[in-house]
């Protein structure tokens, strides 16, 4: 059975060293703690539990309650993601939503690395959305060599029909969060 250092440290995508540089513990002493060689002195029990942001009453009594951590993570993740959905009623907010998350859950690295992976969704859709909706109706005038006399602006409906598609790479995304325990699919990573 897995240690209660060793299982928050691997959901928090840390090594040992990486947890022993955030936290000031020694290597040794977290290997020691992991390995349940030593429960740990007061003092490393709180700086680890301040570098995993755990309550440190849990860990000095080594009832660890990984559900809620993992839970607590996912909620902040799936949030990140829904997030992006503000951009049906508010353009570029799809970014600027799961930004302000992300920088309140910063401390957490799971939540940061596949916040940033998401919000790096986010931008790539904006971006060629941006793309499609100044381009295409160019195109199609420069084809058609007249203007267009429709009572629509020919951007408003490609924005729809990108607003659409980014709904279902949410859900998309939205699936892959509720499906898996490990976050091991790939989404690019811009940030």
């Amino acid at each position: 059975m897995e240690s209660w250092l060793k299982k928050t440290r691997i959901k928090n995508c840390l090594s040992q060293e990486e947890l022993a540089l955030i936290s000031g513990v020694s290597v040794k002493t977290i290997q020691r703690i992991e390995n349940k060689k030593s429960k740990g002195s007061i003092y490393s029990i709180k700086q680890l539990a301040t570098a995993l942001n755990i309550d440190p009453i849990q860990l000095q009594q080594n009832e660890l309650s990984p559900n809620t951590t993992e839970q607590q993570t996912q909620s902040i993740i799936k949030l990140i993601n829904w997030s992006a959905l503000i951009v049906i009623v508010i353009p570029f907010a799809n970014i600027i939503a799961p930004l302000i998350i992300l920088q309140k859950n910063k401390d957490n690295n799971l939540v940061s690395k596949m916040g940033k992976k998401i919000v790096s969704v986010q931008i790539l859709w904006t971006f060629f959305t941006l793309v499609l909706a100044i381009s295409l109706p160019l195109l199609y005038l420069w084809n058609i060599d007249q203007s267009y006399s429709g009572s629509v602006p020919l951007f408003i409906p490609v924005y729809f029909i990108a607003i659409f598609l980014n709904i279902i790479i949410i859900l998309m995304i939205a699936f892959q969060l509720s499906n898996k325990n490990e976050y091991d699919f790939y989404l690019p990573n811009l940030l």
